[in-house]
């Protein structure tokens, strides 16, 4: 059985996938299982594989798509191939396969394969732009469950289009945790209401998402049916949240400069660097 594990958006991806594909097509022996993800969610299934294979799995860099083969029975054997070009050249040499497909046309797939996962309904994307410093600015990308939490995400955006987010600092970040930000009167931390509601907080809209990894967008709140405007990005699963935060969508790109912030020092939670929102957008840029 072969695998093929990537980024949708990939055009290296998308011509091991193809290869892959037709090999399950002509080799009554051969079966393929497709996994194409967003940037991050690539990088973290990378890291569920090398916990399960270990070895070259665990060392794995995602500039490259993964690709590996099981043997069945009851030893199986694995095959893990370096570079989606290992693969090509393997299946050359097996199955005389012989991909003249200029690398053009799988670019083009690529485009076409995140246009369509954006294209789906109950999901929307935006993007926030951060500074820490006068470092150069990072870019966070994320999906929004819109279709579970559909008012939660319609607060989200309504703070990205009123431009209120615009030099927002992180006012606290636990370490190991979670990185908090939103408060969008003086950024002390102390204030979160709503940019469309009432200034008490609007309600638990859904716990169906839960905090299962790094990357998880959920909405501070003070208790019950009190969120507001703080929103928080975790660090690592987080499950003691679950049932008491609404995680509302997931980083789908940027997980480096969610790292930098998670690691930036702190003085009781707030970090001693200026780090802040300095752009945003209700829309998805190139490289998801």
């Amino acid at each position: 059985q072969l695998f093929i594990v990537g980024k949708m958006a990939d055009a290296q991806y998308q011509q091991a996938a193809a290869c892959a594909t037709y090999l399950a097509e002509q080799q009554v022996q051969v079966t393929a299982t497709l996994e194409p993800y967003f940037e991050t969610q690539f990088e973290q299934r990378i890291k569920e594989l090398g916990h399960l294979y270990g070895g070259a799995f665990c060392a794995h860099k995602p500039v490259e798509p993964l690709c590996f083969g099981v043997t069945p029975g009851p030893q199986p054997r694995v095959m893990y191939f370096r570079t989606h070009n290992k693969f090509l050249g393997w299946a050359k040499k097996v199955y005389q396969y012989e991909d003249k497909t200029n690398l053009a046309l799988y670019s083009r797939r690529a485009r076409a394969a995140l246009n369509a996962a954006l294209a789906e309904p109950g999901k929307q994307y935006c993007t926030i732009m951060i500074q820490v410093d006068e470092d150069p600015p990072d870019t966070l990308a994320f999906e929004l469950f819109a279709d579970i939490c559909p008012e939660t995400c319609k607060n989200f955006l309504a703070m990205i289009s009123s431009g209120k987010l615009t030099n927002c600092p992180f006012h606290r970040i636990v370490e190991g945790a979670w990185v908090q930000t939103g408060d969008l009167e003086d950024g002390s931390g102390g204030n979160s209401a709503p940019v469309d509601g009432p200034p008490e907080g609007f309600r638990d809209e859904s716990f169906q998402a839960q905090h299962t990894t790094t990357g998880i967008l959920g909405m501070a709140n003070r208790g019950e049916n009190s969120n507001g405007s703080q929103f928080y990005i975790t660090l690592r699963a987080l499950p003691f949240l679950n049932g008491k935060c609404v995680a509302f969508g997931r980083v789908i790109r940027g997980m480096r400069a969610l790292k930098v912030l998670g690691q930036l020092a702190t003085v009781n939670e707030r970090p001693s660097a200026n780090a802040r929102i300095v752009g945003a957008t209700s829309a998805l840029g190139e490289g998801a």
